[in-house]
C-alpha cells in the first residue's frame, strides 16, 4: 500500500511559495478543502496563479497545481503541476520547426519548449516552474551537481541511487514536467514513446484512439466516423504522399 504523507500548515514552505509569488497570507487564505487536499499530501485540486522573474525582471505569469514533498531529513518542499499552454509548430522559427519535432526539450523564451506528437502541438512551460521541480528530485534522489547542470539544459541524465541505475529528463507531458525512469536511457526513451503517442493509432482491423485522460478505447474499422476518416488519409497522405480511396 502506497503511504500518504500528511503535513502540518506550519510545515508549509512559505518562503518557497513566496518566490513564486503565493504569499503566507494567501496560503492561509485558501478554501478549507483546497488546503486540507494539499495538507492531506495529495496536490491541489484547482491551479493558483504563479509568478516567476526573468533575466530581464520581467513578470512571466502562469498556473500550476501544489503538493508537498518530505525528504528522508524530514524537510519539506513543494512540488508545481503546471498548467501547460500549447501552440502550433508553424508560430515558431525555422530552426526550431526542424528540431523540435525530433524530441526533448528546448528552452525558448524562459520557457521549456516540447513537441507533443499526442495533439501534434508545442507544449511549454515557464523554466522556473520546472527547475523548481528539479531542485525537489535533486535532493529526494541525491543527484549529483554535474548531473544537475545537465537536467536544467534539457538534457536526459542515467544516475545512481542506492546501487540501482535510474534516468531522469524533463517531459512535459508528465504532470510534473520532470520524469524519472527506474532503469537506463533505453528504458526512459521507451516510455517516452509511449507518452507520446498519437491520438489515433490504426491498426489493421480497426484504431485505438487515446483519449485525454490517458485511457484508450477501441473502435472497429467498420465503425468509423467521417473524423476517424478524415484522419486516416491525412496519416496515409503524410506517409505515403496518396489517400486511399474508402470503401
Amino acid at each position: 500500500m502506497v503511504r500518504i504523507e500528511h503535513f502540518l500548515e506550519n510545515e508549509i514552505p512559505f518562503d518557497d511559495l513566496r518566490e513564486f509569488g503565493l504569499t503566507k497570507n494567501m496560503i492561509s487564505d485558501l478554501p478549507e478543502c483546497v488546503k486540507q487536499r494539499l495538507l492531506s499530501g495529495y496536490a491541489t485540486p484547482v491551479t493558483l496563479p504563479i509568478t516567476t522573474i526573468n533575466e530581464e525582471d520581467k513578470k512571466i505569469l502562469s498556473h500550476a497545481k501544489l503538493s508537498l514533498v518530505r525528504q528522508d531529513d524530514g524537510s519539506v518542499d513543494v512540488m508545481l503541476w503546471p498548467y501547460v499552454d500549447t501552440s502550433d509548430v508553424d508560430e515558431y522559427s525555422a530552426y526550431v520547426q526542424r528540431n523540435l519535432p525530433k524530441g526533448g526539450v528546448m528552452i525558448i523564451q524562459d520557457n521549456y519548449a516540447q513537441y507533443s506528437n499526442s495533439i501534434r502541438q508545442v507544449i511549454s512551460v515557464p523554466c522556473d516552474i520546472i527547475q523548481k521541480n528539479i531542485d525537489v528530485m535533486t535532493h529526494k534522489f541525491e543527484i549529483v551537481k554535474e548531473d544537475y547542470k545537465k537536467l536544467i539544459k534539457g538534457s536526459v541524465v542515467e544516475f545512481d541511487f542506492h546501487g540501482h541505475t535510474c534516468t531522469i529528463g524533463i517531459d512535459l507531458e508528465y504532470p510534473i514536467g520532470v520524469r524519472i525512469t527506474n532503469g537506463d536511457l533505453e528504458k526512459w526513451m521507451q516510455d517516452t514513446d509511449i507518452a507520446n503517442m498519437q491520438k489515433y493509432n490504426f491498426g489493421i482491423s480497426g484504431c485505438w484512439i487515446l483519449e485525454e485522460n490517458a485511457s484508450m478505447r477501441y473502435v472497429d474499422a467498420n465503425e468509423y466516423d467521417d473524423e476517424i476518416n478524415r484522419e486516416m488519409g491525412r496519416q496515409n497522405l503524410l506517409r505515403t504522399g496518396s489517400v486511399p480511396k474508402m470503401s
